[in-house]
Order: C-alpha cells, then sequence, then structure tokens
C-alpha cells in the first residue's frame, strides 16, 4: 500500500506509480537542488515574489503531492501557496513565463491563508478580486518550519482536489477537471511567496490504474525468460504479437 496524506492509502495492485519533485525552471529568483527535492528562494531579503516552482510531472490519474516547511522569514507579511497551475500541452516548463505570484496565473487553483482562489474563466490574468473563491478553516500562513502542507488530486466528481496540512484535510473543490481545457495539463505548484523561504518535497507520486488488458500482459512477460518464449506459449497469434510488440512499454 502507498501512503497518502493521513488517512488516505492506495492500493498499489493494478497501479504504475511515477514518483517527481520539483522542476528546475528558468525563475532565477528560486533554486531546485536535490534533484528536484527541495526549492530555496536564492535572495529572500529582497526578493518578495516571483516564488513559484512547478513539479516536474503534471496530474495523471491519482496524484499527491506533499511538501515540509524548511525556512520562514520575517522581513514580509504573507506566506507559502499552494495549487495546481494549467499549461497548454506542448509547452516547455523551463520557456514558461514566470509570474509574480501564483494568482497571476490565469487557469489556477490556488491556496493562500484561508482562501482558495479559482482562476478559470479567461486565458489573461485576471485580478484578485474577479474570481470564485472558497474558503478553509485552516490558516496556511500559520505554519511553522517542520509544518507540511500538501494537495491529492483524485479523478472522482470529475476531478476533486483536497488541500492538507500535517496529514489533515483542510478542504477540497471538486470538477475541475471540467474547469481544465483539455489542451492544457495541471501541474502541482508551490509559491514560495513572501516569507516563504524553502520547502523539501516529502512525497510526489501519480498513481496511475492499469487496464485489466495490461495487466494481463505484465503478468505473462513476468512469466517468461524473456519475450522471445511468448511465441512457445498457446496463446492465440493476435495476443503474442500484441505481447511482443509492446513489451517494451508494458515493462516501463
Amino acid at each position: 500500500m502507498s501512503s497518502g496524506p493521513k488517512g488516505i492509502r492506495i492500493p498499489n495492485v493494478g497501479t504504475k506509480t511515477l514518483r517527481f519533485g520539483y522542476h528546475q525552471s528558468n525563475n532565477s529568483s528560486m533554486h531546485v537542488a536535490d534533484d528536484g527535492r527541495s526549492a530555496h528562494k536564492v535572495n529572500p531579503q529582497s526578493t518578495y515574489g516571483y516564488g513559484i516552482v512547478l513539479a516536474n510531472r503534471p496530474v495523471v490519474g491519482e496524484t499527491v503531492f506533499t511538501v515540509a516547511i524548511d525556512q520562514h522569514g520575517n522581513s514580509w507579511s504573507g506566506s507559502f501557496k499552494i495549487g495546481l497551475m494549467a499549461v497548454r500541452k506542448g509547452t516547455r516548463l523551463d520557456e514558461l513565463q514566470v509570474a509574480r505570484y501564483s494568482p497571476d496565473f490565469s487557469r489556477s487553483w490556488v491556496w493562500s491563508a484561508t482562501t482558495l482562489y479559482l482562476f478559470v474563466d479567461s486565458d489573461s490574468p485576471r485580478p484578485r478580486g474577479n474570481c470564485n473563491d472558497q474558503f478553509f478553516d485552516v490558516n496556511l500562513e500559520g505554519l511553522q518550519a517542520g509544518d507540511t502542507f500538501g494537495l491529492h488530486v483524485t479523478p472522482e466528481k470529475r476531478g476533486t482536489l483536497a488541500f492538507y496540512t500535517n496529514g489533515e484535510k483542510a478542504g477540497e473543490v471538486t470538477g475541475v477537471y471540467d474547469k481544465c481545457p483539455d489542451d492544457m495539463l495541471l501541474y502541482p505548484m508551490v509559491d514560495h511567496y513572501a516569507k516563504g523561504v524553502s520547502t523539501t518535497v516529502i512525497q510526489a507520486e501519480t498513481h496511475i490504474t492499469r487496464s485489466l488488458q495490461g495487466l494481463c500482459r505484465s503478468v505473462i512477460l513476468d512469466s517468461v525468460a524473456n519475450v522471445e518464449c511468448i511465441h512457445d506459449l498457446p496463446l492465440p497469434l493476435t495476443l503474442k504479437r500484441y505481447i511482443h510488440v509492446d513489451e517494451e512499454s508494458a515493462r516501463k
């Protein structure tokens, strides 16, 4: 069993698990290190915004993304934000224009302080007050070094996006997929805003449910010495060809 936020257990049977981290973006105000596990603001005393760091993999299937706060600054008002950013397919993340702070993205679901901002109605940046908001009982700005916060995306209810602090659910929104255009992908992101200085990824996993066809293929391949042995099995010719041709992708 894989563990998500507290109380969530994701079964491994029939799933493909992909682990990921932060993306090495072109944001010169942020430095990503440790193979994408950590991110910190380069000049926290002089940089208020431009603290956005996206994950290096989009949301597919069921996704958990959780980080721990390493360091807070003291010179600014405001703190960490977390959410999903919609990025057009084919866009290189290292060429993505970095916004001053996360709510400036036109297609985004951003938890800031006690509010979940939904910017989904336009392809251009929208003013902060012109959006559909939801309010949580937990204040994200009240977290300290060592605390954790994260998100959990599931396919239920056309895309359910839940937020957590220290393993406890703070709130959720449904219908996320309905508000994301087909030509865009959703990426988890953390905004090291204002006094938010550095974080470490402690869990970043995507769980993709395999089809029955794919599972049967994997079982057969795991039971033979090599793919050439498929020809000696008492199987229909069409199935033998299917397994042989797709052997490489099946093992990925």
